[in-house]
């Protein structure tokens, strides 16, 4: 299972990202999604039921910046986390 946190603002549970999980026989494509029809709901936890084996995982997230994550095992649940960056703001005093 993967479990995205966009922690940028953009949103929060990562709704609108593309997953893409690469095994050495065949890719796998989900999208995070909250909604799928009139009053319903889905959980942001993409699961993919693989091999024991991820070549690579990567994510497209909503602002089209991607990460890759490379030789992954399964089983488990992969929590990803995509924080802002540390800015460092001199401050002028006038």
């Amino acid at each position: 299972m993967v479990e995205l946190h966009d922690e940028t603002g953009l949103s929060t549970a990562a709704i609108g990202a593309q997953v893409t999980l690469a095994t050495s026989i065949d890719r796998f494509v989900q999208e995070v999604w909250v909604t799928s029809g009139y009053l319903s709901g889905n959980p942001t936890r993409l699961h993919f039921g693989l091999p024991s084996h991820i070549e690579h995982l990567e994510i497209r997230w909503i602002d089209g910046e991607d990460t890759r994550l490379d030789n992954v095992e399964a089983n488990q649940l992969i929590q990803v986390y995509r924080r802002l960056a540390a800015i460092d703001i001199p401050s002028h005093h006038i």
